[in-house]
């Protein structure tokens, strides 16, 4: 399945819970998701050296999951690329 970027907006639909994850991620910059919009993933910003990404999958009750979080890399592209690594990885499990 592709996965694509998408607004902040469709992700807050699928996760409502963002505030929560944005207290320990730092701000959301980039949403992913892959078509059936059962993974998502965001890249997240706290201080000018220091990105994050999250990436979460839906469970056998629907619920969003974290499946992979890593922080402290130090370009945005890095995290961007390892973000969609690790989602099309998930999309395997």
């Amino acid at each position: 399945m592709a996965l694509k970027q998408v607004p902040r907006t469709e992700f807050d639909r699928l996760f409502p819970d963002r505030h929560i994850l944005e207290d320990f991620t730092g701000a959301l910059v980039e949403c992913f998701a892959n078509d059936a919009k059962d993974i998502i993933g965001a890249v997240d910003h706290r201080l000018e050296d220091d990105w994050s990404y999250v990436v979460m999958k839906r469970n056998q009750d629907g619920q969003f999951r974290v499946v992979n979080l890593n922080a402290k890399i130090k370009k945005r592209s890095e995290a961007e690329a390892e973000l969609l690594r690790v989602m099309k990885r998930a999309e395997t499990r």
